[in-house]
């Protein structure tokens, strides 16, 4: 059976919701029926988003690795206002794996997951656990997932682009992305877009060209 690595190459801050974001998140592989372990990010504190040259963060961070399966990939973010934020990195990691294994449940205990798609699966149990965390002091993004079926991991040479934007000098290899968006008290909307990079094994093809869009999200 052929491999494949998975590698969260970047997040970009596509509409910014404040002047500056500050951003933290976790973002969890599902391989088949199997969730992988949590992968909170940054490591220590947040991301910072906003002026020109800071709206890409290169994360070049392995996510899954082994036999090419459907795989679905949760991400969760969160703007950052007060409170202790290793904590809340705690809460939300908890909540995207609570919901994988909710998920993960239904489709394997009956008529659940007979009825819908596991996708529809996860993507419900995302918006019923983060609903849990609006007593956080920061502000959640909507949760977001993306389903990658065995066929398109093993053709993602094929699919191999350059993300690049005008005002930030980061460059993102990616075949597959999912975006985040959500407003804050203030109506205030916020998105940001992560990018995948799935590498079967064998040679890998040539990128294509690079492409932008600073101009169409300026905030």
């Amino acid at each position: 059976m052929a491999d494949v690595k998975v590698v969260w190459t970047g997040l970009e801050c596509q509409v910014r919701q404040e002047k500056e974001d500050d951003i933290f998140g976790s973002v969890q592989v599902i391989a088949g029926m199997t969730p992988q372990p949590p992968l909170k990010f940054p490591e220590s504190g947040t991301l910072q988003f906003g002026p020109p040259g800071l709206r890409i963060f290169s994360a070049q961070r392995l996510l899954y690795s082994g036999p090419a399966q459907d795989l679905t990939v949760s991400l969760a973010l969160v703007q950052h206002d007060s409170g202790d934020v290793e904590q809340e990195k705690q809460a939300v990691a908890q909540a995207i794996s609570a919901a994988a294994t909710a998920a993960i449940a239904k489709a394997t205990g009956g008529a659940g997951g007979l009825i819908k798609p596991f996708i529809d699966l996860v993507a419900e149990a995302l918006v019923d656990f983060f609903s849990q965390l609006l007593g956080l002091a920061d502000n959640p993004f909507n949760p977001a997932a993306v389903f990658i079926p065995k066929d398109r991991l093993l053709d993602a040479n094929s699919r191999r682009q350059i993300r690049q934007r005008t005002d930030d000098p980061r460059v993102l290899q990616f075949t597959d992305q999912l975006a985040c968006s959500g407003t804050d008290d203030d109506g205030d909307l916020g998105v940001y877009a992560l990018y995948l990079d799935v590498q079967p094994s064998g040679p890998p093809a040539e990128a294509c060209p690079p492409w932008t869009t600073a101009s169409a999200h300026p905030h």
